[in-house]
C-alpha cells in the first residue's frame, strides 16, 4: 500500500528529463532504499523525492522558471543533492560556481551567466558577501539527522536577462567553469541531451545499478564530482555516501562502515589512502571498482593501490567540454599506460599540427567528438570556434591512440617542456620518479634556462621526514636509469606537497613561481618542506 501511495503523490509535470524521470521511478520501485547518506543525515529513494518535489515547488514559487540561469555554490552535502535535482525537475539551469571562491569569482559567475538568484552553501554564506542584484537562499543550520533547509527569499522585481549566447542554448541544463589556470574561468554550457548521455555512457561502463554504494568524495563545483559521480549515482538507483572534505582516514572509514562498492577519485586521493599510516587495519573487501581521472597517475601508484585495497583501478578520460570520452569498463582490467578506452558512441583522432588526421599509433593532439560535447562556451563564440572544429574538440593533450580505442597521454600542449629544442612531457619524467619507492608524489615543470629555454626541475614529495643532498642524488641517478639525458631532472626540489586545484590538476605555475626560496639552496633542497 505504501508504495502505491507514493506513486499517486508523483507529479509529472517534474518530471520533465530521463534522468529526473529515472529518480521518480526509483522512489517508485526502490521506495526504502537509501538514496543519499551524509556524515548528518540519510535519506530513502521515497524521501528524496518528497524533498525534491517540495523544493522544487517552492523554489517555482519564488519565481524561478523553466530555462533561468540559478547559480549554486554547494557544500558536498545531502542538501546540495535535493537541490540540484530539484532545479532539473523545474528545467532551471544549473550553473555551478566554486563555494571556495572569492566575491570576485562569483561577481564574474553572475555576470557571464545573467543568473539573479544564487543558493550558498554554508562554507559560501558564511564566506561571501550577498552580490547585489541578485537573490541570495542559504542553507541554514539544523539538528543532528534533520534535513536542513534552504531559506529562500524574494527573488529580484526584473526577469532575468542572460546575454544572447546563453538564449542561443535553449536547451541548456547544466553551466561549469573551466579551472581558470590561464584567466577569467569560462563558462562551459551542457545540454539537458549532454547530461544524459554522460550517465548512460556511465550506466554501459561503470556498470552502476541499485545493488551499488558510491562513495561521493570530490567538490561538487566539479562535472566530476557532481554529475560524473554523484548525479550518476542517484540516476542508476545507486545508493551515493557523500564526505564533505576528503580525508583519507575518513575515506576509508567510510568505505568500511557503509561496504561501499564504488568510487570516482583523482590520484592524490588514492595516493593518500594507500600511504596513511595504520591503513593496513580497514576492511575495503566490498570495492569493486575505483575510477582516476583529472591528473595522472604513474602504473606503480595504480598497482600499488590495487594490491592495497583489492580493487581493479580504472581510468577515465575527458574534460568538462566532453566528459565521460574514454571510460575504460569497470569490469575489464586496466590497459597498462592508457588513460581511457573510447567510450560507446565517441571517437577519437589524434591530429598533427595542421589538424590532419595522423596514422594510429603516432603521437600528436587528441581530437573528439561524440554526445556529452558542449554546447560551447558562453558569450565566447570565438573560443569556442577555437576548441570545436567541424563538430571536433580539440583538447590541447598531446597522445596516441592504439587499434583497440586506448589513449595514452604525453601531456599537456601547454605544459611541454621545450629545452634547447627538444620537447620533453612532464608526464614521462613523472611516470619515472613515482617508481622510486621514496617518492609519494611528484610534479615535474619547465624553468626558464638563458641557453636552452627551458630546463626540467621536479618537485617531489618523499617519505624522509628530512630529505637531504643523497636523497636527491638517488634520485637524479634513478631518473638517469630511465630516462635518456636531456629528460633528467636538472633539479630535484622537495616540498611538502604538490599544488591542484579541485578537480585533482597540478599547478605547475604556482610550483614555479612558489619555489625561489628552494631554488636557491645547491642540491635542490632548501631544509624546509613547503613552498
Amino acid at each position: 500500500m505504501r508504495q502505491d501511495t507514493t506513486a499517486g503523490l508523483i507529479d509529472k509535470t517534474f518530471a520533465p528529463s530521463p534522468a529526473v524521470d529515472a529518480l521518480w521511478e526509483h522512489a517508485r520501485r526502490l521506495p526504502g532504499q537509501q538514496a543519499v547518506i551524509d556524515p548528518r543525515v540519510s535519506r530513502t529513494f521515497e524521501e528524496l523525492r518528497s524533498d525534491v518535489e517540495a523544493l522544487a515547488r517552492a523554489l517555482r514559487d519564488h519565481g524561478i522558471c523553466a530555462g533561468e540561469p540559478v547559480l549554486v555554490l554547494f557544500d558536498v552535502c545531502a542538501e546540495s543533492v535535493v537541490a540540484y535535482w530539484a532545479l532539473r525537475a523545474i528545467e532551471a539551469v544549473v550553473v555551478v560556481g566554486d563555494p571556495t571562491g572569492k566575491n570576485a569569482d562569483v561577481a564574474h559567475y553572475l555576470q557571464v551567466t545573467g543568473a539573479q538568484h544564487v543558493l550558498a552553501g554554508r562554507r559560501a554564506a558564511q564566506a561571501l558577501q550577498p552580490p547585489d542584484g541578485a537573490a541570495w537562499h542559504i542553507l541554514e543550520g539544523g539538528s543532528e539527522g534533520a534535513l536542513r533547509r534552504w531559506a529562500l527569499t524574494p527573488g529580484p522585481n526584473a526577469p532575468a536577462t542572460p546575454g544572447g549566447a546563453f538564449e542561443a542554448a535553449g536547451d541548456a541544463a547544466v553551466v561549469l567553469f573551466s579551472s581558470g589556470t590561464t584567466g577569467k574561468p569560462k563558462a562551459i554550457v551542457h545540454s539537458k541531451a549532454s547530461i544524459e548521455a554522460l550517465h548512460q555512457v556511465l550506466l554501459e561502463t561503470w556498470k552502476l545499478s541499485p545493488g551499488d554504494t558510491v562513495l561521493g568524495a570530490l567538490p561538487f563545483h566539479t562535472i566530476y564530482g557532481l554529475i560524473f559521480s554523484a548525479a550518476s549515482a542517484i540516476r542508476s538507483g545507486a545508493t551515493l555516501v557523500l564526505l564533505e572534505r576528503f580525508h583519507p582516514k575518513d575515506a576509508l572509514a567510510t568505505i568500511e562502515r557503509h561496504r561501499v562498492t564504488t568510487a570516482a577519485l583523482v590520484p592524490a586521493m588514492l595516493i593518500m589512502m594507500r600511504t596513511l599510516e595504520g591503513n593496513e587495519g580497514y576492511d575495503l573487501s566490498s570495492l569493486r571498482a575505483v575510477y582516476t581521472a583529472s591528473a595522472p597517475i604513474s602504473e606503480s601508484d595504480i598497482e600499488r593501490f590495487r594490491a592495497f585495497s583489492g580493487a581493479s583501478v580504472v581510468a577515465n578520460y575527458g574534460m568538462t567540454e566532453i566528459p565521460g570520452a574514454a571510460v575504460e569498463p569497470a569490469d575489464a582490467p586496466h590497459h597498462a599506460g592508457s588513460v581511457g578506452r573510447v567510450s560507446p558512441g565517441f571517437e577519437v583522432v589524434v591530429r598533427n599540427a595542421e589538424g590532419r588526421p595522423l596514422p594510429i599509433g603516432e603521437t600528436g593532439e587528441i581530437t573528439m567528438r561524440g554526445p556529452t560535447l558542449m554546447q560551447g562556451y558562453l558569450g565566447d563564440t570565438a573560443q569556442t570556434a577555437e576548441r570545436i572544429r567541424n563538430g571536433w574538440i580539440h583538447s590541447q593533450d598531446i597522445g596516441r591512440i592504439d587499434a583497440a580505442g586506448n589513449i595514452y597521454l604525453s601531456g599537456r600542449s601547454s605544459d611541454m617542456i621545450m629545452r634547447g629544442g627538444l620537447n620533453i612531457s612532464p608526464l614521462e619524467v613523472e611516470n619515472a620518479l613515482s617508481t622510486h619507492s621514496d617518492v609519494l608524489d611528484v610534479a615535474v615543470v619547465g624553468a626558464p634556462h638563458a641557453v636552452l629555454g627551458q630546463t626540467v626541475w621536479a618537485f617531489v614529495v618523499v617519505r624522509a621526514p628530512e630529505p637531504g643532498a643523497s636523497l636527491q642524488e638517488r634520485l637524479t641517478e634513478h631518473c638517469r636509469t630511465l630516462l635518456s639525458p636531456p629528460k633528467v631532472p636538472a633539479r630535484v626540489l622537495f616540498v611538502d606537497e604538490i599544488p591542484r586545484n579541485a578537480g585533482g590538476k597540478i599547478l605547475r605555475r604556482q610550483l614555479l613561481s612558489d619555489s625561489n626560496g628552494i631554488a636557491g639552496s645547491s642540491n635542490g633542497s632548501s631544509g624546509k618542506r613547503g613552498v
